[in-house]
């Protein structure tokens, strides 16, 4: 073969090579595109239904989880507090619950919820954990533990796909974010549940002081007491309106709802900063399709964050503008020139794996 023939070859098989790669990365695209906007969907979901049973809340997660993976068996775990034992909270595919947490089932859980990360646990390490593990879990399970405030309170797993596919690293990406919402779910149905309890007794007790005028003063002064209660409530529901969602490997983004003031971008740009840290992220995306309002300072608070984050290596995309949003920024004269814009959340998403593309076809270039 000639020198030439050698090159056209190698030629040949490096286009192929980065045929296979495009390709990978457009399936990759494809099932996390379906990823968010099955997210989408189940945040919709927990909101319309406002639930605060976590029985009925664990349920419904890993059913809808369920939906979307097309598995056959998947449960929601719950840590019993007070015994320490890991219990069945929700489950999909299994006759009898009770087998999730029967003898022996209790080292499986406690391996997933002590790496506190998303991951595939092979059939036969299923097995050694394991030894009376149900048949459905014979080929092993995805699985990711529930951490509400770095504190981890439960699971979820998945297992047997319908196609009989393996499990991907998509699916992970799934099931982190899925556990997140849990987690929101869990803590709101908390903060709601003590709030009707405290309202009620609000109630009862502006009752009694409208019957018992001598002690009017006293009633009053616990009411107050417990306004303010409620306040601090309220307050951190509002926290749980701003999630920090891992996206891809090295891709965060953080979803912003509502009204953006001094207060509540310190406490943005603290977590996104403690949350870059912790993941190394590359890239955070910034989407600001539930901000309907923006002045000068909201602008400047976002300007803050973004830059906050790029001193720490990581670069930011601003998703999500709206119209008004839009016409508000040009009309008092806010420069987003150094920060790049796009429509939406995929958009974003869409552009780091381009950059990232980038920088590998960069290092394979100078190696």
């Amino acid at each position: 073969m000639t020198l030439d023939n050698k090159g056209n070859d190698s030629a040949r098989d490096e286009r192929q090579r980065l045929r296979d790669r495009i390709a990978d990365l457009e399936l990759s695209l494809k099932r996390t595109t379906e990823g968010l906007q099955f997210q989408q969907m189940i945040m919709k979901t927990f909101t319309s239904l406002a639930l605060t049973d976590k029985g009925a809340i664990c349920d419904t997660i890993i059913s809808l989880v369920a939906s979307h993976l097309e598995v056959a068996h998947g449960g929601a775990m719950l840590l019993d507090m007070e015994s320490g034992s890991v219990v069945v909270a929700g489950q999909q595919g299994f006759s009898q619950p009770r087998e999730l947490d029967g003898a022996g089932a209790g080292r499986l859980w406690a391996s997933v919820m002590e790496e506190r990360i998303a991951r595939i646990i092979p059939g036969a390490e299923v097995a050694r954990l394991w030894p009376g593990r149900p048949q459905a879990l014979a080929g092993g399970v995805a699985a990711v533990a529930i951490d509400v405030r770095e504190r981890t309170v439960g699971l979820l797993f998945v297992a047997q796909k319908r196609s009989g596919d393996d499990f991907v690293a998509e699916d992970l990406h799934f099931m982190n974010t899925a556990s997140g919402i849990a987690a929101m779910a869990l803590t709101s149905a908390e903060a709601i549940t003590a709030q009707q309890e405290l309202f009620r007794d609000v109630e009862t007790q502006a009752a009694q002081a409208q019957r018992e005028a001598q002690e009017k003063e006293k009633a009053l002064k616990e009411l107050d007491q417990k306004l303010e209660i409620i306040g601090r409530q309220q307050l951190a529901i509002q926290e749980l309106s701003t999630p920090i969602l891992q996206l891809w490997d090295n891709v965060l983004a953080l979803p912003v709802i509502g009204v953006v003031d001094s207060k509540r971008s310190a406490d943005i740009m603290e977590r996104l900063l403690s949350e870059i840290t912790i993941k190394q992220s590359r890239f955070v995306i910034l989407d600001i399709t539930g901000v309907e309002v923006v002045d000068t300072k909201t602008a400047d608070h976002f300007i803050k964050v973004i830059k906050a984050a790029e001193l720490l290596g990581t670069r930011c995309i601003l998703t999500g503008i709206r119209p008004a949003v839009a016409q508000t920024l040009v009309e008092i004269g806010v420069d987003l020139s150094s920060i790049i814009t796009l429509r939406n959340l995929q958009d974003g998403l869409r552009e780091c794996l381009r950059q990232m593309a980038e920088h590998e076809e960069a290092a394979r270039a100078v190696r």
